[in-house]
């Protein structure tokens, strides 16, 4: 059977590529496609009915697809609907002070159709929000994010804490703040006498790399800059870090997965809802000591968790177990 992928797939950014590699895994005995074919609009070198048609379902996952302010003809195309559908783990981005009011309507729309077999979102807040202001037909799930689940293939973190602190700064193609800008200059002083390893990551690939590259350079980052070929090297060099810093949320959710300390740029929904499901490790002591003037006015999470690291990933599995059932039964159908 022939399932259509549809998200932020193939810009090269970390968290997406990493759900796109997910899905392939656990639909490996299907066909997989993206759905998109280009990745500037109009997104397809088709009509996006003649896109439908070509598959047997459709699987649309990922962050941030429902915004506020606008609507995306790739993620939520009433194309799509002619096709059993399944939406997992999705979030809303609040974040926008606009709004347009032809959004929500829009979304209702696709949201009501009878082929929308299942629907998931990524925290509790975008529950609320899809059922409340969307009515869908089917109940809205809370899953954590699926890289907590075990179809990612990374492997466990043996190690323990490096003698000089390993540090990762992660920034995105976001607006760089001023606070940005300062701590990585405290970071980089700390660095140059010795107490840590500092590095500035860029978790990205292709166009999106391209962007955050041209934001670092704006910025007089440019030149700090560490380079990865694809999600394999970003997760290995993650994977070897004793702290992680970043705007980046994907950074934060595989810093939780393997029990590094972590602290968040940006305060978003799903920032905020990670720290509920897995919030960060306490920074040991003796990175503190050599840190101190580094966090002066920095926070991290503080919030307990209501789950078991392993509680989080039995979910995510479920989640996956969950929608992959439901292929299967489309693909009986189908051959029946």
């Amino acid at each position: 059977m022939r399932i259509g992928l549809v998200g932020f797939f193939g810009w090269g950014n970390f968290g997406d590529e990493l759900f796109f590699n997910i899905w392939r895994e656990a639909l490996s005995q299907h066909e997989i496609t993206r759905m998109n074919d280009l990745i500037e609009k109009p997104y397809f070198t088709k009509s996006a009915v003649s896109k439908a048609s070509s598959v047997d379902a459709i699987l649309i996952g990922g962050g941030d697809l429902i915004r506020i302010e606008s609507i995306s003809p790739l993620y939520w195309n009433g194309a799509w609907t002619a096709k059993p559908i399944v939406v997992s783990g999705i979030g809303v981005a609040e974040e926008s002070n606009l709004t347009r009011p032809d959004v929500i309507p829009r979304l209702q729309k696709f949201f009501s159709s009878t082929n929308v077999l299942s629907l998931s979102a990524r925290d509790e807040r975008s529950t609320e929000w899809i059922t409340e202001k969307l009515n869908p037909k089917v109940p809205v799930r809370t899953v954590p994010d699926l890289v907590f689940a075990d179809y990612v293939a990374l492997k466990g973190r043996t190690q323990s804490f490096n003698a000089v602190p390993r540090i990762g700064f992660v920034l995105n193609k976001s607006q760089i703040t001023q606070s940005d800008l300062r701590l990585w200059d405290r970071l980089s002083t700390a660095h140059a006498s010795g107490k840590i390893n500092a590095t500035l990551m860029v978790l990205a690939t292709g166009e999106q790399r391209e962007r955050e590259l041209d934001n670092l350079r704006r910025n007089g980052l440019r030149e700090y800059a560490e380079l990865f070929c694809d999600t394999t090297q970003m997760l290995d060099r993650l994977r070897g870090l004793d702290l992680v810093i970043s705007a980046k949320f994907h950074a934060l959710v595989v810093a939780a997965k393997y029990g590094i300390p972590y602290i968040s740029l940006r305060e978003t929904s799903k920032s905020i809802a990670l720290t509920r499901y897995s919030p960060s490790t306490v920074i040991p002591l003796e990175i503190m000591e050599v840190m101190d003037p580094v966090f002066r006015g920095i926070g991290s999470a503080t919030a307990a968790s209501v789950f078991t690291k392993e509680h989080i990933r039995d979910m995510a599995n479920a989640e996956i177990s969950h929608l992959s059932g439901i292929i299967n039964t489309i693909h009986q159908l189908k051959r029946s």
